[in-house]
């Protein structure tokens, strides 16, 4: 009686470390993927009509200020010459359509509607019909990029990576080890 008592409080106290070990398991993976992630940004950018024709002043120039850090720049993934590409960032006119990116604005053409000084953060959007054609309007920018702060690169980064994985292992080892010494306790065989 008193060795199914004992039985019994070991598969009640098992069964809670597993559970808190479970959820720290995704604490660890959370923080991890906050820490060596990039994450989205948008910025949203308010154009000015300037002239009363499309084709004359087609250019305004922005710069995305989330690329410009310096620190940016010790990390080869969150470096400008990585992000600052036209497959990194994504604009968006003022009715939401996606715009187009033709490598340069050009005089009276409306082919274009923005480009990107790859490597840079400067954006330059063309003073297309399609984008600029009211008085005021605005454009959204989306970019992925490096978290601001804690951001965790290199090696580290691969240590971060598995921490959950290990953290994981080590607890189904436990668990394995609690259920074989039960198993044994009761004198069922398992087969060694």
């Amino acid at each position: 009686m008193a060795n199914d008592t004992s039985l019994v409080g070991i598969a009640i106290a098992a069964a809670i470390a597993i559970l808190v070990g479970v959820i720290f398991v995704t604490i660890l993976a959370d923080e991890s993927v906050s820490k060596v992630q990039l994450e989205q940004q948008t910025d949203t950018l308010t154009l000015i009509k300037i002239g009363a024709t499309q084709a004359n002043n087609y250019t305004t120039e922005y710069q995305l200020t989330k690329l410009d850090d310096a620190w940016r720049e010790t990390f080869s993934e969150c470096s400008k010459s990585t992000l600052a590409t036209g497959t990194n960032i994504i604009i968006y006119n003022s009715t939401g359509s996606e715009m187009v990116d033709n490598g340069a604005c050009e005089a009276g053409g409306n082919d274009n509607q923005y480009y990107i000084v790859e490597g840079e953060s400067t954006l330059n959007i063309c003073n297309d019909e399609s984008v600029n054609g009211t008085a005021n309007t605005f454009v959204t920018v989306k970019y992925d990029t490096c978290p601001s702060e804690n951001y965790v690169g290199g090696w580290a980064q691969t240590i971060f990576k598995l921490i959950p994985g290990f953290f994981a292992l080590a607890l189904l080892i436990v668990a394995a080890f609690i259920i074989t010494k039960v198993l044994k306790s009761e004198k069922i065989d398992i087969g060694t």
